[in-house]
């Protein structure tokens, strides 16, 4: 058998596998590593929400919790380097406000780019088992084997879509995943006449709303919620300390049936809401719309999808009201899902070696501190998991950039003490003692 070994496989090439190319590069440059690094992704270039890069949205955190700065304020890769080199650090001093959403995709492109060689792009991971030959672990992709001593899965979060809207995917029902690709493919007229259901109490709900209120003057747009409207994001300055480092410490070493309750109690501040510039836009757009007489957004509250089936090129939609349980019925001819992501219950890429893995008792991988995923093998199984632990480690292991420099370093620090370790005792075993 003929394959690339390396000492770390990367399964992915999203901005927290950036943020770990980035730890990597710096680390290697400073002489701290040195280490056999790839990252495979399935695309063919590196995108961040490419789909939904719309005018005027800003990043919800601040620019500081960038790819490097929390772990390294020296490292050529922050979002300060960025501006340096782009020209613009004296203009963006006078800027008011967070960094636009295109201006963050271009940062993270430029990065990206910087550390190409470390990636393989249209590259999808199929599978992974333990290889016996070879001691190592085999990584099955689109573009053969590789074998590797450390596997790194970050593969990103999934697209939140009820199994009732799965068979009508079309580019008139889509998850806002795929907001400017479908619109662009119904190459709607400015002109037109359509009635919208925008699905969602988030943030991409509501700039859904705005950007097609702003870009459709003659569309009627539903807005459905399962409370009351958009609520404002969890922005103080004292309850955000659950962001910080030492929050993750906290939260692991708490039982399981505690981390639950204090999950619950932080969800409010990361989902289902929106910040405060864009509540404010929505708002007095609507407000606007009412002085001039004109109602084509319309708050939904307090009611589900009930029901929806294909009707030509329409979708009817049985609508229920949750608390009074009363039913309307109404056409649509688009239908736009931003209900978020969520975290994989249990990566369907490591089914061929489950049986090494030790699960927790919602049978979901069990992490330790350092995000390794714990086994029961003989086998040294290194695998870890970067993003999709937010059960384990807490609402700042969500797929937000808030501690991804943070997280990248405790990884490395993993891996590089197993490697440490491993050749203590391969001095042992060779010499009998260590020198």
């Amino acid at each position: 058998m003929k394959a690339p070994v390396y000492d770390v496989l990367v399964i992915g090439f999203g901005p927290a596998a950036l943020g770990l190319a980035a730890a990597v590069e710096d680390k290697t440059r400073d002489g701290e590593l040195d280490l056999s690094v790839k990252f495979i992704e399935k695309a063919s270039s590196f995108s961040w929400h490419s789909n939904f890069l719309l005018p005027g949205t800003t990043i919800n955190h601040h620019y500081f919790r960038d790819l490097a700065t929390p772990r390294d304020p020296s490292s050529k890769f922050t979002f300060i380097k960025y501006l340096k080199e782009k020209g613009r650090l004296f203009e963006f001093g006078h800027f008011s406000g967070y960094p636009t959403r295109v201006e963050w995709n271009d940062y993270l492109s430029w990065a990206a780019n910087k550390l190409d060689s470390y990636v393989q792009y249209d590259t999808e991971a199929y599978h992974v088992e333990w290889n016996n030959a070879f001691n190592l672990l085999e990584i099955s992709t689109s573009k053969g084997t590789f074998l590797a001593r450390h596997l790194v899965l970050a593969t990103g979060l999934k697209m939140r879509i009820h199994q009732r809207y799965y068979p009508l995917l079309s580019k008139t029902l889509f998850h806002s995943s795929k907001f400017i690709e479908m619109l662009k493919a119904n190459n709607f007229s400015p002109a037109s006449e359509k009635k919208v259901l925008v699905v969602g109490s988030g943030q991409s709900a509501a700039e859904a709303v705005l950007y097609l209120r702003n870009r459709f003057s003659n569309w009627d747009i539903d807005s459905l919620h399962s409370a009351v409207g958009f609520k404002i994001k969890e922005s103080g300055h004292l309850s955000n300390i659950i962001y910080h480092p030492e929050e993750t410490d906290y939260f692991y070493g708490l039982e399981a049936h505690k981390k639950a309750i204090v999950l619950q109690d932080m969800t409010t501040a990361d989902y289902g809401n929106v910040n405060n510039a864009t509540s404010e836009q929505l708002f007095n757009r609507i407000y606007e719309d009412k002085v001039l007489g004109i109602n084509k957004i319309k708050m939904i509250d307090r009611s589900t999808v009930h029901a929806i089936e294909q009707e030509g090129e329409q979708y009817q939609v049985t609508i229920r009201e949750i608390y009074k349980d009363h039913f309307t019925i109404e056409n649509y001819d688009l239908i736009v899902l931003c209900t978020g992501y969520y975290e994989e219950k249990y990566p369907v890429i490591l089914k061929e070696i489950s049986h090494h893995l030790l699960n927790d008792n919602e049978e979901m991988l069990c992490l330790n501190r350092n995000y390794k995923v714990e086994h029961k093998s003989e086998h040294d199984l290194n695998i870890y998991i970067y993003g999709g632990s937010e059960r384990t480690h807490g609402i700042s292991d969500t797929q937000s950039f808030t501690l991804m420099a943070i997280k990248a370093n405790w990884i490395l620090d993993e891996i590089c003490a197993k490697f440490s370790k491993d050749k203590m005792i391969q001095l042992v075993s060779a010499n009998g003692t260590v020198e």
